[in-house]
């Protein structure tokens, strides 16, 4: 972690490196082997899954305005970190649609600051070091944990089962949206389906991100802080975003 972290500094210093070649080197992009079904089967969501995410820590020291003078940026977009995991693990989604994804809320955060990129990309960094696990393996352990072959025939009520699991894991959201018996209403079912159904893909990308702050729906890893073994204080930390109540977000799903 420590070299790849210096490397990149390394390539921002150079001074043949042109801003462009610099930030086209932050772009890092996966090509993962995409997960697939026999002919007439649908690769969907397995309900007894649980999404899970590390996120951004929030980052007790600067390390860019340690190292290099000026971070920027501010506070980490903590729900941006969060999306970039829950399509890693949604069904179907390829790993460069969601590193592009998270490519373009690092420019948008930081802007021309490079430095900020790079502070971003290790409070971000989704792979595993101490496993050897890089984020080819851990796309491809998520899509096999997550997601499981439907047929055709059981792709509509394999939607529903999965929606209503899915509200099932926080109080607060199965009362909401369920009966007493776990079941969503026939309304409720019918217009998921006339929405989703022929993007169930999507649907399950959507849908935990709408509660992207309830830790009952999206279980959070705890994440080691990458930069306590330097020691220029950052100030501030983020506002813990954690919780158990839903998202202000209103799209109806």
């Amino acid at each position: 972690m420590v070299h790849f972290f210096f490397s990149f500094i390394a390539l921002i210093r150079a001074e043949d490196d042109t801003a462009a070649e610099n930030d086209k080197a932050l772009d890092r992009e996966f090509h993962c082997k995409v997960r697939t079904c026999p002919k007439g089967q649908h690769l969907m969501r397995n309900p007894s899954f649980q999404n899970r995410a590390k996120g951004c820590p929030a980052m007790a020291n600067d390390i860019m305005g340690g190292l290099m003078g000026g971070g920027g940026g501010g506070p980490m977009p903590s729900e941006a970190c969060i999306a970039r995991e829950i399509c890693y693990q949604t069904c179907g989604k390829q790993s460069v649609e969601c590193d592009r994804v998270w490519n373009k809320v690092q420019k948008k955060h930081c802007g021309s600051n490079q430095m900020c990129r790079l502070q971003l990309m290790l409070a971000a960094n989704i792979r595993v070091p101490e496993q050897n696990l890089e984020e080819c393996d851990i796309y491809e352990q998520f899509q096999k944990e997550a997601c499981v072959c439907v047929d055709d025939a059981k792709k509509d009520d394999h939607i529903i089962e999965a929606v209503e699991a899915l509200y099932s894991r926080a109080p607060k959201v199965k009362k909401e949206k369920l009966d007493a018996n776990g079941k969503l209403s026939e309304s409720g079912r019918k217009a998921i389906l006339d929405k989703w159904s022929d993007n169930h893909r999507e649907l399950f990308y959507v849908l935990p991100m709408k509660y992207w702050k309830n830790v009952k729906i999206i279980k959070r890893i705890e994440k080691a802080d990458p930069s306590k073994a330097f020691k220029s204080p950052l100030g501030a930390k983020d506002k813990k975003e954690d919780s158990d109540s839903d998202s202000d977000k209103k799209e109806e799903l």
